[in-house]
This record gives C-alpha cells, sequence and structure tokens, in this order.
C-alpha cells in the first residue's frame, strides 16, 4: 500500500544521501567496494568486495542492518588463478 511506496521513496533518499556524501563504507582499511548492485524496488541489492577478512564485510554491512533492516549473506570467493593454485597446494590435480 502507500506506506510501502512511502518507504521505498525513503529507502531511494537514504542511498541517494549515502552515495552523495561521499559513501564512507565503501573503501576503508582491508575492505574495498569493487561492484555494487541495488534493486531499490525490492530493497535488496548485492555487492563484490575485496576484504581481508569476513569481519570487514560486517564492518560495512553493519550500518545497513541498523538503517534499512538489510540481511546479508557472506560468500567467500577466489579468483580462477586462486583456485588453480589451491588445488595444487593441497595435491588435487
Amino acid at each position: 500500500g502507500i506506506s510501502l511506496i512511502r518507504e521505498k521513496i525513503e529507502t531511494f533518499k537514504d542511498f541517494a544521501d549515502y552515495f552523495n556524501n561521499g559513501a564512507k563504507g565503501e573503501n576503508f582499511e582491508g575492505f574495498k567496494i569493487l561492484l555494487r548492485g541495488h534493486d531499490l524496488n525490492n530493497r535488496t541489492g548485492v555487492f563484490i568486495a575485496e576484504a581481508d577478512d569476513k569481519t570487514k564485510t560486517f564492518d560495512h554491512g553493519a550500518p545497513f542492518i541498523k538503517w534499512v533492516n538489510a540481511r546479508y549473506k557472506v560468500r567467500q570467493m577466489m579468483t580462477y588463478l586462486e583456485c588453480v593454485e589451491s588445488y595444487k597446494i593441497n595435491g588435487i590435480d
């Protein structure tokens, strides 16, 4: 209904303000957003980041949890070359 539409509009404004004011949570020691996508109509999004460890993703996400009741999952990924090297190190050819 109308209240959901108002929430979506406020979310658009909030994200615009966040990015227009420097998006300070996007790049800090041990963490850097490489790619971000948002579906603000459904209040969902995804990002790809480089992080020293998974706690850095929580440091990034915590304000969003508080701000827009965001939920997120962390998936650790490797590049193709990192994967091949890990296979070699672990004796899997």
